[in-house]
């Protein structure tokens, strides 16, 4: 048989250690609920006993309904603060102990990936720095035979530009060391960065990729009459780095400037008019 409201209270009361949230929460709605219509009876009874026809044994019965329901009602919502109070306590508490166990879950996973990274990490940038040496070698020797096409990153990405917009190179990555200072990899030019390597053969190695990355570029003018507009990478002055470039069909001053040697062969074949300058000088 279930129990009466005031049996789960007394109940509730007497263990509140062992009452658990829902059920408080559940005792609460129910004497909220009972304390509404303790007052609605205390309404109909007041109106009750108001009227002037009853006789006065009616009207003292209806006055007693109305005055018990009333002090239950009060008595009800002392008990209702009270329980507040409890639900309070037990849903912080309970907060708190979700927290806590968040928190070593937390500290737990952080654990986990520490003794990760060492070795995983050791892997990928192996992986990396050996990617990024073998595309600056291949471009190296690219542009020591002449060969002035796409390079191997360029060819895997579709393009080192989206639209006007360069992209970040593969082989101007930061890979840090994992326990000292400095970097596996360098993010900056090679050819300044030439003292950062500790491997001697690969500083000279580095220092020869730099001067072919300096040979692939010439100085050209450019005029276009094929109609529209055509881009191009050209050079940032002072650097080996490119920008795009928009060339108009009939502009009556050609476009001069350095570009890389496969750039002018690319302009070439969309019928654009290529000549090389050797030096500012000549081109005045």
């Amino acid at each position: 048989m279930a129990k009466t409201l005031k049996e789960r209270l007394a109940s509730a009361k007497a263990n509140p250690a062992r009452l658990r949230l829902t059920d408080a929460i559940d005792l609460k709605q129910d004497m909220q609920a009972e304390r509404e219509r303790l007052l609605t009876v205390f309404g109909v009874a007041s109106q009750e006993a108001a009227k002037f026809e009853l006789e006065d044994e009616d009207r003292e019965a209806a006055l007693r309904d109305a005055e018990r329901s009333l002090a239950a009602a009060q008595g009800l919502a002392a008990e209702i603060d009270e329980m507040s109070a409890i639900i309070a306590d037990k849903d912080a508490s309970e907060k708190a102990k979700a927290s806590a166990a968040e928190r070593q879950a937390i500290l737990a996973e952080r654990d986990a990936l520490a003794a990760r990274i060492p070795a995983d990490y050791e892997k990928a940038s192996s992986l990396l720095v050996d990617l990024a040496k073998a595309i600056l070698a291949n471009e190296a020797r690219m542009a020591a035979a002449g060969i002035y096409e796409q390079s191997a990153e360029a060819i895997a990405r579709g393009g080192l530009h989206v639209g006007m917009m360069p992209l970040s190179r593969l082989t101007k990555i930061r890979l840090p060391k994992l326990r000292e200072a400095g970097n596996l990899w360098p993010v900056a030019d090679p050819s300044p960065a030439v003292g950062m390597f500790d491997d001697a053969h690969f500083r000279t190695e580095i220092a020869a990729q730099a001067k072919a990355r300096e040979d692939a570029f010439g100085r050209y003018r450019l005029k276009y009459l094929g109609g529209g507009m055509v881009t191009f990478s050209a050079r940032v002055p002072g650097t080996t780095a490119t920008e795009r470039k928009g060339l108009l069909s009939g502009a009556r001053e050609a476009w001069e400037g350095e570009i890389e040697h496969r750039e002018a062969e690319r302009l070439r074949a969309a019928r654009v008019t290529v000549e090389e300058i050797s030096t500012p000088e000549a081109a005045q």
